[in-house]
């Protein structure tokens, strides 16, 4: 057999083979630790940072871990590594942190934080209250900037200046000196978020914001209990305002960057900005706190929502809002919601405001109700609300009657139409529980009601006039068929009103009586019946049945 040369051979060299061997393990070595470090955190498995944190946090920890995807080693790194007497910081930070910086955070910044935050308390002649400690010095993020290590450099630029302080206030001072002479205001850009402290402070400007952010990052670096302060919308002049507040000798004092007159003035803002300051709001790192009075002319505001007779609990559909750079813009930080009564009280500055509610009626659609309202210095301001949802065209009409068109709010949730009725002997009655005529009529249908509901016969009543006053009629006569109402809180209403309700060309007697049959055909119509025709209706309903 010829042989094959050697330089045609099928079979690979010992040394290729060697060599693709050794670059598939280095392949595996490298890809098996970021297949971990890709994966979530497990906690069935990745026990042992849990174990760092007492029994009465753990539980948190591991949610707060489990919520940081992928990025949860980082935390954990950071709780591990942390010096004992501070792991309890680290584990704080990571429970109480935002969902979004714990996919960011790393264990380094972190770990800087936590460390320079604790220098503070032996830096300094002045104490850091524990109290405020983890709140206004230990907190790393200050309003929406960008999560960075700005600590150490804050520390080294500024500690030396206020080594001499023998206050949080003087040392406040100190700070508010340097900003009113060192940094100046510039616009935002359209493109890109806030901008961090260090970028402020090597730019020598920013907005207002940023460089509140910036004042209270370096306040915070220098062990003084720090918060910033805004407006979010001004009233009557466009853009914001922002300050910071400083914590001395057992109050909150205003600083203001570039106005260092002005430390320690309440009324300077409200001097700088009268009629526009609408709330003021002092945030923390994961807190607010709304300290209006404080800094403008006010009033109070008491709301009562209520809506088919019921005050609206828990309810959360409305906004305050001002008028501000060419729009409506929300006052977000009252995070509105009713109590158990339907009532929500605030605190606004002095101004023109739009109160915005809004609710879906049966069928889903919305139903937006506005008041614009002035608030006055020391004025109480009070607004009793019926968002109840105006009358809608049932979408698909099955009668060619245009009063049995209809959907009408049921006293108990949901909706009533006569539509539903199609299939069954049935009585529509139309009232006014304000008519003496209605409880006889009202009556009549009840004692036909029990009389036959065995057999499938159905009342369906329906009070022109507000939830209250028809709620209150079912529950006067002790009504036991469906009731529902027909009501637009735009419209006072007056006897026998049904008719320019239901935009109807014609005018109505109250009440209304509509007999249908099983097909929906309408048998017997009758306006303010008397005795006979009521007798009729009862003989009527009698021969239907048989």
């Amino acid at each position: 057999m010829k042989k094959v040369p050697e330089h045609l051979s099928t079979e690979a060299p010992e040394f290729g083979i060697s060599v693709f061997r050794y670059f598939g393990i280095c392949f595996v070595a490298l890809l098996v630790p970021m297949l971990l470090l890709a994966s979530g955190f497990a906690t069935d498995g990745d026990t042992s940072v849990l174990a760092l944190a007492p029994d009465s946090v753990r539980k948190d920890l591991r949610d707060a871990l489990a919520d940081a995807g992928t990025n949860w080693r980082e935390l954990a790194t950071a709780v591990e590594r942390a010096d004992l007497a501070y792991r309890s910081e680290a584990v704080w930070l990571t429970c109480q942190m935002p969902h979004l910086d714990r996919l960011e955070m790393t264990s380094a910044i972190l770990l800087e934080h936590i460390a320079y935050a604790h220098k503070t308390t032996t830096a300094f002649r002045y104490a850091v209250p524990e109290s405020l400690f983890r709140d206004y010095i230990l907190t790393y993020r200050i309003a929406d900037e960008p999560v960075t290590a700005w600590r150490k450099l804050l520390f080294d630029r500024f500690a030396p200046m206020t080594r001499g302080a023998q206050t949080p206030e003087q040392a406040a001072r100190i700070v508010n000196q340097w900003l009113s002479r060192n940094l100046k205001t510039g616009e935002k850009g359209f493109f890109g978020p806030m901008q961090s402290p260090e970028l402020t402070l090597s730019s020598g400007r920013g907005t207002p914001e940023e460089i509140a952010v910036l004042a209270t990052a370096i306040l915070k670096t220098l062990g003084v209990p720090s918060r910033r302060v805004k407006v979010p919308w001004l009233g009557e002049q466009d853009g914001d305002a922002s300050w910071v507040e400083v914590f001395s000798q057992g109050r909150w004092l205003p600083l203001y960057p570039l106005e260092a007159r002005a430390f320690g003035d309440t009324s300077w803002i409200e001097h700088r900005y009268p009629h526009n300051v609408t709330i003021a709001v002092a945030t923390s790192a994961f807190d607010q706190q709304l300290v209006t009075e404080r800094y403008t002319h006010h009033g109070s505001f008491n709301l009562h929502l209520k809506a088919a007779g019921k005050p609206l609990s828990k309810f959360e559909n409305f906004s305050f809002n001002v008028f501000n750079s060419g729009a409506w813009r929300q006052l977000d930080e009252l995070n509105t919601a009713t109590d158990s009564s339907g009532d929500f009280q605030c605190v606004l500055g002095d101004g023109e405001y739009l109160l915005t509610c809004g609710i879906r009626d049966p069928n889903g659609n919305p139903w937006i109700t506005n008041r614009e309202f002035t608030m006055i210095r020391g004025a109480e301001v009070t607004l009793n609300l019926d968002l109840t949802p105006p009358l809608t065209l049932n979408p698909h009409p099955v009668f060619d009657d245009p009063l049995l068109r209809h959907d009408f709010p049921n006293l108990n949730g949901g909706i009533s139409s006569a539509s539903e009725l199609k299939g069954r002997t049935a009585l529509v009655l139309f009232f006014n529980p304000g008519d003496s005529l209605a409880l006889s009529v009202a009556a009549t249908a009840e004692s036909l009601y029990q009389s036959h509901k065995d057999k499938g016969f159905a009342v369906l009543a329906v009070g022109i006039g507000s939830p209250d006053s028809v709620r209150a009629f079912r529950t006067r006569h002790g009504l036991s068929f469906d009731v529902a109402f027909a009501y637009d809180p735009r419209l006072e209403f007056e006897q026998a009103s049904i008719a320019p309700l239901l935009g109807l060309p014609y005018v109505l007697s109250m009440p209304v009586l509509k007999l249908l049959d099983k097909t929906g055909k309408i048998i017997l119509t009758e306006s303010a019946p008397d005795a006979r025709e009521l007798a009729a209706l009862r003989n009527a309903v009698v021969d239907l049945l048989k």
